[in-house]
């Protein structure tokens, strides 16, 4: 299974739910990000024998995010491709870049670096409302507590039980080998590939446009 930690809390399953039940329906648009300040350019993150660069380290938490939302709300991941990405090269490796994805009845603009600082935001805009979400990926300590859903002329904020994120993935394999499992519905096989087929394409795209 894909340890990305987010996926694996309460918070992940209070989104999708929304999403399941049509609140907000499609057409869907997302954006979020995901981003920090390395500070020196050195070691791995800036080396591109070692798959440096912001795509690859933290590009997946926004693409995972979007994927999942798609997911959610019905959208078929095989139909969910890369229609637009260009970011900022240097000495071989993207230090900033955005990107977005579509499907039929869904869009996604996601960003990262790590060269600036960016928010952990993230925004889902559909038929009937919105779901703001102002912390999407919660920290090393602990899941993300707070969404806010806008809907019928309201806002509803909704908190949730925060979870120490790495000890809910732990639990989560724990539970799949207890019951021979091989796959976890927090973080399933189609959309692990999917992450990994976009964040590919998003990759090659904007090294071949800085060449």
């Amino acid at each position: 299974v894909e340890a990305y930690k987010h996926r694996f809390s309460p918070f992940a399953r209070a989104v999708d739910s929304r999403l399941e039940a049509g609140q907000p329906a499609t057409p869907l648009k997302v954006r979020t990000q995901f981003g920090f300040a390395a500070g020196s350019a050195d070691g791995r993150l800036f080396d591109p024998e070692l798959a440096g660069g912001a795509i690859f380290d933290v590009g997946g938490y926004p693409v995972s995010f979007a994927v999942a939302a798609a997911a959610s709300a019905g959208i078929a991941l095989e139909h969910l491709n890369l229609t637009q990405a260009h970011g900022r090269v240097e000495a071989g490796v993207d230090v900033y870049s955005s990107a977005q994805l579509e499907a039929e009845g869904f869009t996604a603009y996601v960003d990262c670096s790590i060269d600036t600082q960016l928010s952990k935001r993230a925004d889902i805009v559909g038929e009937g409302g919105w779901i703001t979400l102002e912390s999407a990926f919660g920290d090393r300590d602990l899941s993300p507590q707070t969404l806010d859903h806008f809907h019928d002329g309201q806002r509803d904020t909704i908190d949730v039980a925060q979870v120490h994120p790495f000890a809910a993935e732990a639990d989560a394999l724990s539970r799949a080998l207890r019951d021979g499992r091989l796959e976890s519905s927090a973080m399933p096989w189609d959309q692990t590939r999917t992450v990994a087929r976009l964040l590919d394409a998003w990759h090659a795209t904007v090294l071949a446009g800085a060449n």
